[in-house]
């Protein structure tokens, strides 16, 4: 797990049989001294005969770290450590900075922290979400005792949690029945399920149809309140395609994303972490070699981030202006240039292109085309030996004697012109 501090630096958190181990590197990549021993903190569970994982981590704003996982002796128990920013357990936190809550064997997978500091775990079995105090003790305001569960989502493995603005708790994961299905369970702030979300607070879908899996508390929470998860699109897990799904705020499917809000790439295999870059990109991390991870690779999808072509003029046989291009009226010009790699057909904006009379200049210079073609109409392709686009544009014999501007206006918004001249 790795969560990174105000300041630029990293925090590191995972396990060693029954250790949990925590290391703080600084902006540069050197371990930490001001943190624990060195850069590294460890804390020891004694009883955890069957080890220990670390599944989360979570930065408070007072720089306090707090980890989340389980530990298991005879049955495994959600466990919660919390440090200080210097490395040491607080000793303000459970029982000398640490939490271990008997839920019955199951895992806890994610945790977020409430702007008011409680801390929010979300966990396995029955849809658990556990809510503690800022001090350790399960909070009794929520659920039962602090623990909210769904009897009807029994199998299920809430895999990230997400608080929202007006305090509901989304759970989100997956469950295992006849086909593996994505599930988003809402609670009220008070543990109930929310009745306005889904069918009574539970939605749950296969949103391709070959069973789906969500990737272990990874969940990455748009400005606009957008969740985004990923995962793979069979139950398999195995060679079938990354599967990234866009969730609205009340748990629809986000229909402006990919098809439907699903988006199903073979970028990767199986995407196990998601993130948001500032500009709104969406990026992925995965597998791309099958179930076992044979490879690790990044994916990087636009999301809501304004596309921006990278036009860098028109290629010969046309000049850019104030060149006026000399035409036949009547003949189809080759109109080329590149984007910076394939775009896609749909490059154009509505209505584009199109061309309008100009006055013919008389100081603008001169450049006959070399270079025309023999066409019925106009049409768009892309040559990926070039990285060219070229815009067969068939010109009216009725131009004659006239100039006119081409206008290529492209979907990032922008407007490109070519001035031509026309003669017999």
């Amino acid at each position: 797990m790795v969560a990174q501090q105000a300041d630029g630096k990293l925090v590191v958190a995972g396990e060693s049989g029954s250790d949990w181990i925590t290391l703080r590197y600084d902006a540069g990549g050197s371990l930490d001294p001001g943190f624990g021993s060195g850069g590294l903190a460890r804390q020891t569970f004694a009883g955890a005969a069957f080890g220990t994982h670390v599944e989360d981590l979570a930065i408070q704003p007072d720089g306090k770290i707090l980890l989340d996982g389980v530990v298991c002796s005879v049955s495994c128990d959600w466990a919660l450590a919390r440090y200080n920013p210097d490395g040491t357990l607080d000793a303000g936190f459970g029982s000398g900075g640490v939490v271990e809550t008997s839920v019955g064997g199951a895992h806890t997978n994610a945790v977020r922290l409430q702007t008011d500091g409680k801390i929010v775990v979300a966990g396995e079995g029955d849809a658990p979400l556990g809510r503690y105090n800022a001090d350790g003790t399960l909070d009794s305001s929520f659920g039962s005792g602090g623990i909210a569960s769904t009897p009807a989502l029994a199998g299920t493995f809430l895999t990230g949690v997400v608080i929202q603005p007006d305090g509901k708790i989304v759970g989100l994961g997956w469950r295992r029945t006849d086909r593996d299905r994505i599930v988003l369970v809402r609670y009220t702030p008070s543990g109930v399920l929310d009745p306005t979300f889904g069918s009574g607070g539970i939605i749950e879908q296969d949103p391709t149809g070959q069973g789906a899996v969500m990737s272990q508390h990874r969940v990455a929470v748009q400005p606009d309140g957008k969740m985004l998860i990923t995962g793979c699109s069979s139950s398999s897990c195995g060679r079938t395609g990354m599967l990234v799904l866009r969730y609205l705020p009340d748990g629809t499917l986000d229909s402006s994303f990919g098809t439907g809000g699903v988006v199903v790439s073979s970028a990767l295999e199986i995407g196990t972490a998601i993130g948001l870059e500032p500009d709104g990109r969406i990026v992925t991390a995965g597998c791309t070699n099958g179930s076992n991870c044979g490879a690790i690779g990044v994916a990087r999808l636009l999301g809501d981030a304004p596309v921006v072509y990278a036009f860098n003029g028109f290629a010969s046989p046309v000049d850019n202006p104030p060149v006026l291009n000399v035409l036949s009226a009547g003949r189809a010009v080759p109109v080329k240039f590149s984007l910076g790699g394939n775009k896609g057909l749909n490059i154009f904006a509505p209505g584009s292109p199109v061309s309008q009379q100009i006055t013919c200049s008389g100081t603008a210079p001169l450049d006959a085309v070399e270079e025309t073609v023999t066409a019925g109409g106009s049409s768009l392709t892309y040559d990926p030996t070039t990285d060219q686009y070229s815009y067969i544009w068939k010109t009216d014999k009725a131009w004659a004697g006239s100039c006119r501007q081409l206008i290529l206006k492209l979907s990032d918004g922008s407007s490109h012109t070519a001035n031509f001249k026309f003669v017999k």
